[in-house]
């Protein structure tokens, strides 16, 4: 199928003297905050069912929309949006839209394997990404692997993938620590997937049906004979996240405990350290993707178990089958970010940008007009950036003046013009809740900052008018240096 195409507007922004702020708070949405896990030690292992672990994290990844544009100096058209470029008075709106219906270009050309989830974006609007071969989750139960450099990526997490969920896919630097990920099998020497030799492993079929429409999963059988229980292959990582792609077929175990110690049927439990409640009970029978955050880095080894590992998940009886594709462990992280296939060795994803490099033409007047929803993949608690760039004007030197960003000390959005700070009251969020910021600064006006869509911390914080911005590069969801978190971009206008 054919896809729309993404268009951007990026209007301006002001800088000068201003007076502290007051702040009005709305009511909050009614969404479930997912609080930071409890502290836990342990030490590290090279064998299945050693070492220490943290709390478990969330499942996530997704895709953007598309929007049409309009002639230079005018309104736009087409789905999603309208644009142009020119004077005062021109409204630059995009808005997500499911990337595979209606007309639109490839943006990975037609021979990419996710052609189809690949935005296409106008010349005004430029997105970096150096790395070959990235993946983007496409709904909750599928992704596609193949994006190649430079190519925008769609994505949405949400059952059935939500019309209203898909966002252009903007993420920071991240490294897969395992090797053949895809196949949670291949040996790659000592330092590969490993097996134990004996009746303690689960059998294994290979070449299996796999998420991303290919046939690279493995298939893992616990017999239910082994005193005990069995384990999967295994992989000794060094990180703080573990994830994986799995499911389960057939009849489900009994003796399975979840973290409050309460019995439940479950296929395996999925586990990177050794501590219990730090691991996650799969119980799906259709793709999802879980996983877990430790509270440091452990070097241990990512694997399922029927044993009773971590000791409290309590041992599978029964025969219970797992499928499992695309393992992944991230060093330093505080979520799992989108999956990233290797081979023989570890891959890096760089830093990706979203910019334009022409602010004559997306900043008319100097006045600042606007508003942007966007889905960060991580929770308030969650964020690893001192400062998360919403938008910057200019580059290091400059660009520290003007932006927009979350601060990771109170949670609290902040606003700088000409080095003047504006700032909201703290936000709380969970992961992939949908933010919406508006950002005023116009004669009559004055500064207006308002936070809508969090747990907590909605409202408006206001303030004096200030004078126009000289016209800059812009970075959107992350500063010049590429993104510092990674997170969804759903809509944006600037007028």
């Amino acid at each position: 199928m054919r896809h729309r195409s993404v268009f951007w507007g990026i209007g301006a922004l002001a800088v000068a003297s201003a007076s502290p702020l007051s702040c009005n708070t709305i009511a909050g949405l009614d969404k479930d905050y997912v609080p930071p896990g409890a502290t836990a030690s342990g030490g590290a292992s090279s064998a299945p069912g050693a070492g220490g672990a943290g709390p478990v994290g969330g499942a996530s990844s997704g895709g953007g929309g598309a929007a049409g544009v309009g002639g230079m100096g005018g309104s736009g058209s087409g789905a999603g949006g309208g644009g142009g470029a020119g004077g005062s008075g021109t409204v630059f709106e995009w808005t997500a839209t499911d990337p595979t219906i209606g007309a639109g270009g490839d943006g990975g050309g037609s021979g990419s394997p996710c052609a189809e989830y690949t935005y296409v974006l106008p010349d005004w609007l430029k997105f970096e990404s150096l790395t070959p071969n990235r993946s983007s989750q496409t709904s909750d139960t599928s992704l596609c692997i193949g994006f190649p450099e430079n190519a925008p990526r769609a994505r949405n997490v949400s059952p059935g993938a939500q019309p209203d969920k898909w966002g252009l896919s903007i993420e920071s630097e991240r490294t897969n620590e395992v090797l053949h990920s895809d196949s949670w099998h291949l040996d790659a020497g000592p330092d590969g997937w490993l097996q134990a030799g004996s009746g303690v492993d689960m059998s294994l079929a290979i070449d299996q049906p796999d998420p991303a429409g290919g046939i690279n999963a493995a298939k893992f059988q616990a017999t239910g004979v082994h005193a005990g229980g069995q384990h999967s292959r295994y992989f000794n990582a060094n990180g703080r996240v573990a994830s994986t792609w799995v499911r389960g077929e057939g009849l489900a175990g009994v003796g399975c405990k979840d973290a409050m110690g309460m019995t439940e049927t479950c296929y395996a439990h999925f586990k990177h350290a050794n501590l219990f409640p730090y691991y996650v009970n799969v119980k799906n029978t259709v793709w999802q993707r879980i996983s877990i955050v430790n509270t440091q880095d452990f070097a241990s080894a990512i694997n399922f178990e029927t044993r009773d590992y971590p000791v409290g998940a309590g041992e599978v009886v029964g025969t219970t089958n797992v499928y499992a594709f695309g393992a992944q462990v991230e060093q330093g992280a505080t979520y799992p970010s989108s999956y990233i296939p290797t081979g023989a060795v570890k891959v890096t994803r760089a830093a990706e940008t979203l910019y334009s490099d022409q602010g004559d033409k997306l900043l008319p007047n100097g006045y600042l007009n606007v508003t942007m929803r966007f889905a960060p993949h991580f929770a308030s608690h969650e964020q690893q950036a001192q400062e998360y760039h919403l938008l910057q004007i200019g580059g290091a030197a400059i660009g520290a003046k003007n932006r927009l960003y979350i601060r990771q000390s109170d949670h609290k959005v902040v606003l700088k013009l000409n080095d003047l700070p504006y700032e909201s009251a703290p936000v709380e969020f969970s992961r992939e809740q949908e933010l919406t910021i508006t950002v005023k600064d116009l004669p009559n006006v004055g500064v207006q900052l308002t936070i809508a869509g969090a747990t907590s911390g909605n409202g408006t914080t206001i303030g004096a008018a200030l004078v126009q911005l000289p016209n800059l590069p812009i970075m959107i969801l992350g500063s010049d240096k590429g993104a510092q978190e990674c997170a969804d971009l759903r809509y944006i206008k600037f007028e």
